[in-house]
């Protein structure tokens, strides 16, 4: 069966699937292709250093606000707000009837483990929402940002190893999210194409780096893509001989390993 790049799903206002599980090539837009590899280049390399004086007085209860910020990964939410809409508009449909079968599949589930009858209820009311002609497909990229403030309590700053100083956020959501907006929803993979081997791909998140240790006084954190949610993240250009045929610039390579049972 031939697979589409419109997998994505959106329960309670977060995204539950965004592409298709297995290994899958789909047509993309070059220049948006380009801009996305420019961003995660940028913001996967960004920094937030937070001094560990200042952790242990919030471990002490002391509060701070400037800690309850967010990661901050500034480009990554621009482009997402420049280009998501548009993708979600053309999409919308196709998000609802995901969401709606991810909803009932959910609510299948709840009921034969015996759930609770005001989780039941919740369920079938988010179902009944979607169902609405005026539902909206519609992601907040800043209520997918990992929090930093809320992770500060659990570090253990009594035997903290240079590597230790370094903690990493999984933000693998919202690059895939990022990367969905480089093509259609009802783009069609290209797995089969016996060409595509021949192609120069290009990584769209670097492979792990050596990062140095940070200043002994802070902890710094970081945004990464993990490889048990997303294996391969790649793109190529389309041959000139071909762009025509596919009614593509770009091909974008993304690989969604399945759930562990």
């Amino acid at each position: 069966m031939t697979m589409s790049a419109g997998e994505l799903a959106i329960w309670n206002g977060l995204p539950v699937r965004v592409f298709p599980y297995g290994s899958h090539v789909f047509p993309a837009d070059l220049e948006a292709v380009r801009e996305l590899g420019e961003v995660l280049r940028e913001d996967l390399r960004r920094e937030h250093r937070v001094a560990i004086e200042l952790i242990a007085r919030v471990q002490a209860g002391t509060q701070d606000s400037t800690l309850a910020g967010s990661l901050p990964l500034p480009r990554l939410c621009d482009f997402l707000l420049r280009r998501r809409p548009a993708f979600d508009r053309a999409a919308h449909r196709r998000i609802a009837e995901n969401t709606l079968a991810q909803g009932r599949l959910r609510l299948e589930e709840l009921r034969a483990l015996n759930a609770p009858d005001v989780i039941l209820d919740h369920t079938s009311a988010e179902i009944a929402r979607v169902a609405e002609p005026g539902w909206s497909p519609s992601i907040n990229p800043a209520n997918l940002l990992p929090n930093v403030g809320a992770t500060l309590s659990a570090i253990d700053l009594d035997d903290l190893s240079d590597e230790e100083r370094t903690l990493y956020f999984d933000i693998t959501t919202l690059v895939l999210l990022a990367a969905q907006c480089c093509t259609t929803f009802d783009a069609k993979a290209l797995d089969d194409a016996p060409w595509l081997e021949e192609l120069a791909w290009t990584r769209l998140v670097d492979e792990d780096e050596d990062v140095p240790a940070p200043p002994v006084d802070v902890v710094q954190f970081r945004g990464t893509v993990y490889s048990e949610h997303c294996q391969r993240l790649e793109c190529a250009i389309v041959p000139a001989d071909r762009t025509a045929q596919f009614g593509a610039t770009a091909l974008l390579a993304v690989s969604i390993p399945e759930p562990a049972e």
